[in-house]
């Protein structure tokens, strides 16, 4: 005996057309996955407190001195290039662009600097001989100059460890790290915020570094997944109500 198909059947054997906003979602999402392809931006927070202050009074941002504690965000690409040949040089690379944003804050006071242009550079030491004396280095640092303005601002943070011995710990390439616990193994960890012309500076110490997550992916990524939960539940209901006569009748 033949059994025909059931409607549920039919149903899945058509071809339904796309809502407009699933479209519309569908193009969003490929433009997301698209961009994190190209860029693996994360956001680091170093904070500590200031060991060394010269303000006078004209061209740093903040107020304050020695003992007050302060935090500062680096939104860098983990993922990025070298861009910045090292002469053959094994133990040395440059990543010339992978910084994208810097804001330092001090006693409720925020100095946020983005670089579409100008000196924005990560550079990595892995086990690199020290000019002039007996040892080596491995360094990490974060340095970024504005392209423009009076005066120039200069900011960023450095990772030191030395060794009369190869190899040094704790990188073992000379990789853009990506985990914040590694730079937290490093004997010397400060971060600085200088601006020329006077030579007004802040040095701080850094006793911690957290990753701080990125809120433009995450509620998108939220809101598609609601999205295409609730448009998968609407057409099984609809379905349903396709199959059940008595509910058709209703």
């Amino acid at each position: 005996m033949n059994c025909p198909l059931s409607p549920v059947h039919n149903l899945r054997s058509e071809k339904v057309a796309p809502r407009p906003f699933v479209i519309l979602l569908t193009i969003a999402m490929s433009f997301l996955a698209t961009d994190n392809a190209r860029a693996a931006l994360v956001t680091w927070r170093v904070s500590g407190t200031i060991a060394d202050w010269a303000n006078s009074g004209e061209t740093l941002p903040f107020t304050g001195g020695v003992g007050d504690a302060y935090t500062a965000d680096f939104t860098f690409d983990t993922e990025a290039e070298e861009r910045i040949a090292s002469a053959g040089d094994p133990y040395v690379a440059s990543y010339h662009g992978a910084i994208t944003n810097v804001a330092f804050r001090l006693n409720g006071l925020e100095a946020t600097l983005s670089y579409p242009e100008g000196f924005r550079t990560i550079y990595v030491l892995n086990d690199r001989e020290v000019q002039g004396e007996s040892g080596y280095w491995d360094q990490v640092t974060f340095a970024t100059r504005s392209a423009s303005g009076d005066p120039a601002v200069v900011a960023g943070m450095q990772f030191l460890t030395s060794s009369m011995e190869r190899p040094v710990s704790p990188l073992n390439s000379t990789a853009i790290p990506n985990d914040p616990a590694l730079l937290m193994q490093f004997s010397e960890r400060y971060a600085y915020f200088v601006s020329f012309d006077p030579n007004d500076y802040l040095i701080g110490n850094i006793s911690s570094i957290t990753a701080v997550p990125l809120p433009a992916t995450a509620p998108l990524l939220a809101v598609g997944l609601a999205m295409l939960r609730v448009f998968g539940v609407r057409r099984r209901t609809g379905r349903k109500r396709q199959d059940d006569p008595v509910a058709t009748q209703k």
